[in-house]
């Protein structure tokens, strides 16, 4: 009972999980982002933009769709 329930916890918290969408010197695409995963999306657009050797810049958010902009910026 407890591995089943175990289970579909895994399953069900990994569809929570945020996602980059597209990103490229300029700015980071992400979606799939709540209050409690924000963490883990500022975490992705530092880590993508720090590739160009830019931070990233939170650009635009529309909470209703789950949608974070962030711009990369030197």
């Amino acid at each position: 009972m407890n591995k089943i329930f175990i289970v579909i916890l895994v399953i069900v918290l990994s569809g929570c999980a945020a996602r980059m969408n597209s990103s490229d010197q300029n700015f980071v695409n992400i979606s799939n982002t709540h209050m409690f995963n924000l963490h883990s999306a500022v975490s992705m657009a530092e880590k993508e933009c720090a590739k160009y050797g830019k931070q990233a810049s939170f650009g635009k958010a529309d909470v209703g769709v789950g949608y974070i902009k962030f711009e990369c910026y030197k």
